[in-house]
């Protein structure tokens, strides 16, 4: 179910609170009221009263009934969800006529064991956890917030979205036919890309509709050999009409033989086998009236009849609503457009760009991404190939589908698979890296990133398995990529951590590993998280080596480093975090019981005497410590997110610059394609200081008005265009609240930092930003839960935060 807006409840009397929080109970139990609730009275239970019915049948009792467990579940008050919405959802398994009769002693006690088990720990870490995720990044006023404002805003914000989806839903798609042409017409820098009959292949994209185009590219998200219409949305028109156009143009095919009868039966429910082969088929006496004995029958007859099969073909065809294969070459050709027009944008986590790029063309768009500066005010990104040659073509679909190929051999634990992709993926990194040079244009550092980037998901599975061979080959790839400095730099520390765990098992491992760590420790060219990374893998080293033999030393094998090398090694890291410089709070509370270590804490708050009892995260549970108090009554718990969307909305100029070499190359980007590396700063450091200064000059006691009113002024004219605001985490914020609590120059501060090095500075972000709009102040709350440690990166953003004039405190939460 949906998460809610308000805090969940555990009960509806004081006595049962701690056990009516198990939420799988009283789901079954809502449940049985639905199933005994005649239909017609369904709509009245989240209404105005209970119906009118006959005495004999207590359904006002149901209605009252199911609408206390509806108010457990946290749906009758705070959504718009009614009993029939509830219908609607995943059903648990049936009740049985004896699952209808409660028992109450035994429920109670299968209630008591629920807990002890860690039953209602689980259920209520998941539903904390759904409504974390849907409140992150809200500011929420804890005493004045109500779930009606929150409900009314969700559901008109809703319905914009919808409406602007449905004006523009189709604006990626146009795009990639745009490319299409280029592409098949040989125009501009794709003039070598594709030989003349792929181009002629091609030609035959651009007969089709948007729609049409917008069904194939939902076929390519399917595996099954044969695919029926009903597993295909369609939005507009019919999809047999779809099909017959696809089928016209030689992008599918609706004709099948005998052979392929076997997939398309697969296909069907057994009232439509039946459909099939009533009055064509006749089943042994002895058969049973089953599925497999009508599959069978029908098979028969397609090999015993093959002038019937184009009848059992119409058969087939009106029982599926239409049945179609994609054919092979048109698919290639289609998935590599795809992947040319996935080249500017970012890896996905998963490594299938093909699925990412699919999803990006089907996804709706409010309004298109325009850029800034000097000639390009107001304009969409250019279209570009950034491909030029066959070559680089091929080049750059092959890497992408070992990179498939290999997240599926890694979910699948097949080492052996992971290393003939591994040694494949090595040969083609050997053969760029002999052609490649400091001066490459964006084609060729796009290739190699993707390829270094490749070989760290290999290197990284290869390490986990139990074969030397295996970790012979991940130590040859890290020694590989830790001797270039061209590619995926972002990344060097965790080819260093890699390697260095490999290296110290035998002496001379640990001088070449230990060479490595005070090289890289004494090059400076990493910081923040990266830089923590990086001394948290030199520490692990030390310690390592400074073990008697035989605990834990690999092999056994007498370390030999001298103490020149270990001191050497050990200057160069971090002082200890001292708790000492910060303020700690240390917070005592109640939390659900629970065995499992997996599962976050559970957190149990009562707001005031005779309220109902919440259930909260560790940093939710913190903010309500805050907001009881009445110290600080708004925050954020998003890590940092509202501040980075912030951030880049300030310097929207800057960071959508148009006037960037190699940052642009498709309309359907929502981010420059050096974002998150070195020559991001590097090639935006003027405009980026610039505006700086400008927002300084606002550094005054009411400067933070102008600040925010610019900065609402961007929101209202930029809300939806795709970027890397999230726009959701900016709709209800109070913009000139907040940076009056926490400063003009703060704020500036922070922005700098993150944007001249995202990619080292974005983690470790304090948790909760809280702030007091009455007493304009703020507090930057870094939260420790149970057994959990303050890190080195975090602790340096406390530091940053604290030497820039803001209000730090780490927060230490204990169990009773």
């Amino acid at each position: 179910m949906a998460a809610s807006t308000a805090s969940t409840s555990t009960g509806h009397t004081q006595a049962d609170d701690d056990e009516d929080v198990a939420a799988a109970a009283g789901l079954k139990r809502c449940w049985v009221v639905v199933e005994r609730l005649p239909a017609a009275h369904r709509a009245n239970v989240n209404g105005g009263g209970a119906p009118a019915v006959p005495a004999k049948h207590d359904h006002a009792g149901l209605t009252r009934e199911c609408s206390v467990v509806l108010e457990k579940l946290d749906l009758g008050n705070n959504t718009t969800w009614t009993l029939d919405s509830v219908a609607r959802a995943k059903r648990p398994k049936k009740a049985t006529a004896k699952g209808v009769q409660w028992d109450t002693r035994l429920r109670h006690e299968k209630r008591r064991r629920a807990l002890r088990d860690g039953a209602v720990q689980k259920k209520a870490a998941l539903l904390v956890t759904q409504r974390s995720a849907w409140r992150r990044g809200r500011a929420r006023g804890w005493k004045t917030a109500t779930a009606s404002t929150a409900k009314s805003t969700t559901t008109s914000s809703t319905a914009s979205e919808n409406a602007a989806a449905d004006e523009h839903k189709l604006l990626y798609l146009s795009t990639f036919g745009d490319l299409v042409k280029k592409l098949a017409e040989e125009t501009g820098d794709c003039s070598s890309t594709l030989a003349e009959y792929e181009r002629q292949v091609l030609r035959q994209w651009l007969q089709l509709s948007a729609e049409t185009g917008a069904v194939y590219l939902r076929l390519l998200g399917l595996k099954e050999p044969w695919i029926r219409g009903s597993q295909v949305r369609c939005q507009e028109g019919s999809i047999l009409e779809h099909f017959a156009a696809l089928a016209q143009t030689g992008f599918v095919s609706s004709e099948f033989q005998s052979a392929d009868l076997k997939h398309i039966l697969e296909l069907l429910r057994k009232d439509e086998v039946e459909a099939v082969a009533d009055g064509l088929v006749t089943l042994p006496a002895s058969s049973k009236r089953n599925k497999l004995s009508f599959v069978r029958a029908v098979q028969r007859f397609s090999v015993e009849t093959p002038q019937a099969l184009p009848r059992l073909q119409a058969r087939l065809c009106v029982a599926l609503g239409g049945c179609v294969r994609v054919l092979a070459v048109p698919r290639q050709l289609v998935e590599r457009v795809l992947l040319l027009l996935a080249a500017w944008a970012p890896c996905p986590p998963d490594g299938d760009r093909l699925r990412a790029a699919r999803a990006m063309l089907l996804r709706p768009v409010p309004q298109p991404l325009r850029l800034e500066g000097l000639g390009w005010r107001g304009l969409p990104p250019p279209l570009r190939c950034m491909f030029t040659t066959r070559q680089q073509a091929v080049a750059w679909e092959s890497i992408a589908s070992h990179r498939t190929d290999l997240e599926e051999a890694v979910k699948q634990s097949h080492w052996p698979k992971v290393a003939n992709v591994t040694e494949e993926l090595l040969q083609s990194y050997r053969s760029h890296l002999a052609t490649c040079s400091l001066n490459d244009d964006v084609a060729n550092r796009t290739l190699g990133n993707a390829l270094a980037e490749a070989l760290t998901v290999a290197a990284e599975t290869l390490v986990r398995s139990w074969e030397e061979d295996k970790k012979t080959l991940a130590l040859t790839v890290y020694c590989e990529l830790l001797g270039q400095r061209l590619h995926a730099q972002e990344k060097r520390v965790l080819w260093v951590a890699g390697h260095t765990k490999l290296m110290q098992a035998t002496p001379d491992g640990q001088h070449a590993a230990a060479e490595l760590l005070i090289g890289e420790l004494e090059d400076g060219g990493h910081r923040g998280a990266q830089r923590a990374h990086l001394e948290r893998s030199a520490a692990a080293f030390l310690a390592f080596v400074q073990r008697p033999q035989g605990q834990g030393r690999g092999r056994g094998d007498q370390a030999d480093l001298t103490e020149d090398v270990r001191a050497r090694l050990a200057e160069l890291l971090s002082a200890p975090v001292e708790l000492q410089d910060l303020a700690v709070v240390r917070l005592t509370a109640s939390a659900l019981p629970g065995k499992s270590a997996s599962l976050k804490k559970v957190f149990v708050f009562q707001p005031a005497a005779g309220a109902k009892k919440q259930h909260l995260s560790v940093e939710e549970r913190v903010m309500a410590k805050y907001a009881k108090s009445g110290e600080f009554p708004l925050g954020l718990d998003d890590e940092g997110e509202t501040l980075v969307s912030l951030a880049v909305l300030a310097f929207w100029n800057a960071v959508y610059d148009g006037g960037v070499d190699d940052a642009w190359g498709s309309p359907c980007q929502d981010r420059p394609l050096d974002w998150a590396t070195d020559r991001f700063w590097v090639t935006r450091h003027m405009a980026m200081e610039e505006r700086c200064d400008a927002l300084l000059q606002h550094a005054d006691a009411e400067g933070h008005a102008a600040v925010a009113a610019d900065l609402l002024a961007a929101r209202d004219a930029l809300a939806g265009t795709p970027s890397l605001v999230r726009w959701q985490l900016l709709q209800e914020l109070d913009l000139e609240g907040l940076l009056k609590c926490i400063s003009v120059p703060l704020f500036v501060a922070i922005c700098r930092r993150l944007l001249s090095d995202f990619s080292s500075y974005r983690s470790g972000f304090p948790d909760l930003l809280l702030w007091n709009p009455t007493e304009s102040k703020s507090l930057f709350v870094e939260v420790k839960g149970p057994k959990d440690e303050l890190s080195l990166h975090q602790a340096k953003w406390l530091e940053f935060l604290k030497q820039s004039g803001a209000t730090v405190a780490v927060v230490e939460v204990r169990t009773k």
